[in-house]
């Protein structure tokens, strides 16, 4: 119940001049409590003149009755069977509840639920008391800070992970608040919350690893195409377009809807499932993302690699294809570790090739919005701060220095 301010002060005279007692108050509160508890059970009184009481026991699932002599006694009898009987609403069972509700509505792919129970698992694991045993209606902002605080030190949480835990627990007590089985809010603690500056965990950069050096490139391009087989085109093309790596082995033939243009409709998700313990794969049939959905400019090497697949899988549905058989993104990235080992650099996912694409857009100067497209990013500012790296070799670094500051 809410009071306006003038209802408060009047509350405040009454108290501070003894009109109303507190203590008299909170025992109505709790009679009433007690009176709308009993209301939910149903007792009476046998022609023997004691109380009853009949239930079903969750164990045997018989029913039982109890009797006690006086109406009072039977009425102590139902509200400590009500404590101990009456649905608990956890951390843990509540984000059942609120990943159901968003998988029916459908607002989350198949591989966003399976990250969303694999996080919830690590992240219930730091205080399984917290998270398994305690009713959401008992939280508070002191419970909350402590199990926040030890999650993203047992866990050792980055930034990344805090997010993500930080998500999910924003999700289920918001859900919890909303079906009202608490008043705690999730959202007022963390706008106060902050973590410690050094609280959350770093990530581990190896230097010079972030993309590929226009060097590397060079080697790996020379080896790619003189191997020449599907796996090796399929880099090139990647190489050659930034393509997300999903993007790239969900084209179609149909993709290269006239020369030097190529559609980008769908993309690949995978994710291990936690209850089958294997890696679950499919199509996505839309984008990424509305601007992940473009159109993009091929060059005429990119297009000479497209007519490439197209005859070596004429009739295949998919473009990256082996003997007949779609290739996946994992392969994909087996393949580039693979060659990489073999030239003699350092093994690198196939998302470097994607920032190596775009920082050599951007370091010849290349229209921001231009590689924004190309990438199919959201923002622009996505681009410029994750996307552009110095892939120039030291030789070269040094040279353009020397150019620069020769006196």
């Amino acid at each position: 119940m809410c009071f306006s301010i003038e209802e408060q002060k009047i509350l405040q005279y009454a108290m501070q001049n003894g009109i109303i007692d507190l203590a008299d108050v909170s025992a109505d509160v709790e009679s009433m409590k007690r009176q709308e508890i009993l209301e939910k059970y149903h007792y009476w009184q046998g022609t023997d003149g004691r109380f009853y009481f009949k239930y079903k026991d969750k164990i045997s699932g018989k029913k039982k009755k109890i009797s006690r002599a006086s109406e009072q006694d039977i009425q102590e009898v139902i509200l400590k069977f009500h404590a101990e009987t009456a649905e608990k609403h956890t951390l843990v069972t509540t984000f059942e509840e609120w990943i159901t509700e968003k998988i029916v509505c459908g607002e989350l792919q198949e591989s966003s639920v399976i990250k969303y129970k694999n996080n919830a698992k690590r992240f219930w694991a730091a205080d399984r008391e917290l998270a398994v045993n305690t009713d959401v209606k008992l939280l508070n902002d002191d419970m909350m800070e402590i199990y926040v605080k030890k999650t993203i030190h047992d866990l050792k949480l980055t930034s990344k992970g805090y997010s993500d835990f930080r998500t999910i627990l924003m999700g289920v007590l918001k859900y919890a608040k909303r079906k009202k089985y608490t008043t705690y809010s999730i959202a007022a603690f963390f706008l106060d919350f902050v973590p410690g500056k050094n609280a959350l965990t770093r990530t581990k950069s190896k230097s010079g690893t972030s993309c590929f050096k226009k060097s590397e490139l060079k080697k790996l391009k020379n080896k790619l195409l003189e191997n020449g087989t599907v796996r090796d085109l399929a880099l090139l093309l990647q190489m050659y377009t930034g393509l997300r790596v999903g993007e790239l082995t969900t084209l179609k033939s149909c993709d290269n809807v006239e020369k030097n243009k190529l559609l980008i409709r769908r993309t690949e998700s995978s994710a291990i499932d936690p209850e089958k313990k294997c890696r679950i794969t499919k199509i996505k049939e839309t984008a990424k993302t509305d601007a992940s959905d473009r159109e993009m400019i091929l060059t005429t090497e990119c297009q000479e690699i497209i007519d490439l697949l197209k005859k070596i899988n004429f009739g295949c549905e998919y473009l990256i294809s082996d003997n007949g058989k779609r290739l996946t993104a994992k392969q994909i990235n087996y393949h580039l570790q693979k060659i990489c080992k073999e030239i003699g650099i350092e093994p690198r996912s196939t998302h470097k090739l994607r920032r190596s694409y775009a920082s050599m857009l951007l370091g010849a100067g290349v229209d921001t919005a231009v590689v924004t497209n190309q990438l199919g990013h959201t923002e622009i500012a996505t681009t410029e701060k994750y996307y552009h790296y110095d892939i120039e070799d030291d030789a070269e670094k040094i040279q353009q220095i020397n150019d620069t500051i020769a006196i």
